[in-house]
């Protein structure tokens, strides 16, 4: 059985790496064969949710975590008809990490970025939308079949922060392994009015702990401007906007029980300074090892929801006068807590839902009474997870589905599982 705590990938993989090398050496490499290519129909332990900015499709990312196909893969599945479309699939690697979509000024998601583990890549994807539905595309021959990336949309990032200082430096400059952490920014403002739109984008190295500065140029490549030395564990990343070229980003950290705050200054000439400021601190009620995981802001951006593991539980920090999140309290949950996501059918009636991996359960949290609302059964190892259509979209990393959540309190469903994906 897979190790219900869902941490330590990479050395599950190189120990499995290093056996089958073994067994192949001892045979003489006699019956060597490829992993056949993932199917697009299903989903192979997932673990991200994204949704588009429409509100219309999701996107399910697939992290073949088994090693049992050649790759993982991202899958759209249509709202309004909880259907899965295959058709509009791509194949990325495994290992994936979390994805961000990159909306243009028209508020219409047209690219995805999204980390992967096992390559220590950084792939870069078109959103093509048709008369029959969306589709993910990154090459520039005709795939037959399941889609699959170009080399020219894959970044190796490892090295690039080490590269980019003195030589006399590098040696106190980390790597930047097992991207995992992703977030694009708001945009920059233009030298002019016939500017295209650049955004930043933001990747954390779970390894390593390096923070890594992109800009997105204008056909979206991603171009490196600077790095930052944190902590290994980073998990998620927030950006907030403080002016057109100051932004101010929040970054969890699963392995230490603190949240990092990084000061970014985009200049005008094209130069990023980076600031590491004292990080939030969270006085520890206990000591797992497995602190913080994803985030959202609060609707109104006046606070911060956190998946805390040390005890299980949502944080809730608030922003004081100078920017910085302040702890304000920790509501008691259960098990391991993944993802955060927020809620509100109306003003005034914000819910914050909590994915939770052991016991297999979406939780809702009252931030103003700070109260367990409800517990909801889904599928089995819940983690990645996004509302999309008054429903949430949960993707069950170990059962191999995705459990789709009416969240609409005038529904007779309300907080029930009305659909699991296969």
């Amino acid at each position: 059985m897979l190790n219900r705590t869902f941490l330590g990938v990479q050395g599950l993989v190189l120990v499995c790496v290093l056996g089958i090398a073994t067994l192949v050496s001892s045979s003489g490499c006699d019956n060597i064969t490829r992993a056949p290519r993932p199917d697009p129909a299903k989903f192979t332990y997932p673990s991200t949710v994204v949704a588009d900015s429409s509100g219309d499709w999701v996107y399910v990312v697939s992290t073949n975590f088994d090693g049992s196909n050649s790759g993982g893969t991202i899958v759209p599945i249509e709202v309004s008809t909880k259907k899965v479309v295959s058709a509009g699939a791509v194949e990325v690697g495994s290992f994936a990490g979390e994805m961000a979509l990159l909306t243009d000024a028209d508020g219409v998601s047209t690219k995805a970025y999204i980390a992967i583990r096992d390559d220590d890549e950084l792939i870069h994807l078109d959103l093509v939308r048709t008369d029959e539905g969306i589709a993910f595309a990154c090459s520039e021959s005709e795939n037959k079949g399941l889609a699959i990336c170009d080399d020219s949309r894959r970044l190796e990032v490892t090295s690039l922060m080490k590269d980019s200082v003195p030589e006399d430096l590098q040696e106190d400059t980390p790597d930047a392994g097992d991207p995992y952490a992703i977030a694009i920014g708001a945009p920059l403002p233009g030298q002019d009015d016939d500017s295209a739109q650049i955004n930043p984008l933001y990747l954390g190295s779970l390894l390593d702990g390096a923070l890594l500065i992109f800009t997105l140029d204008s056909d979206g490549t991603p171009v490196f401007r600077k790095g930052a030395t944190l902590a290994p564990g980073i998990h998620s990343i927030i950006e907030r906007q403080v002016t057109p070229r100051n932004r101010v980003l929040i970054v969890s950290n699963r392995i230490q029980a603190v949240i990092h705050i990084v000061n970014v200054t985009f200049n005008s000439d094209g130069t990023v300074d980076v600031v590491v400021d004292e990080p939030v601190r969270w006085d520890q009620v206990s000591s797992t090892g497995d602190y913080f995981r994803g985030m959202t802001l609060s609707l109104d951006g006046t606070a911060l929801y956190c998946a805390f593991n040390s005890p299980s539980s949502l944080a809730i920090l608030y922003f004081g006068q100078d920017g910085r999140p302040v702890p304000r309290a920790l509501v008691p949950l259960y098990g391991k807590v993944g993802y955060v996501a927020t809620y509100a059918p109306e003003p005034g009636r914000e819910l914050v839902y909590v994915t939770e991996f052991t016991s297999d359960a979406l939780y809702a949290v009252d931030p103003v009474s700070m109260l367990l609302v409800d517990r909801i059964p889904i599928g089995g190892g819940p983690y990645g997870l996004a509302i999309a259509g008054d429903m949430a979209w949960v993707a069950n990393f170990e059962e191999g589905t995705v459990s789709v959540v009416d969240l609409d309190p005038t529904s007779e469903n309300w907080h029930q599982e009305i659909e699991r994906l296969k």
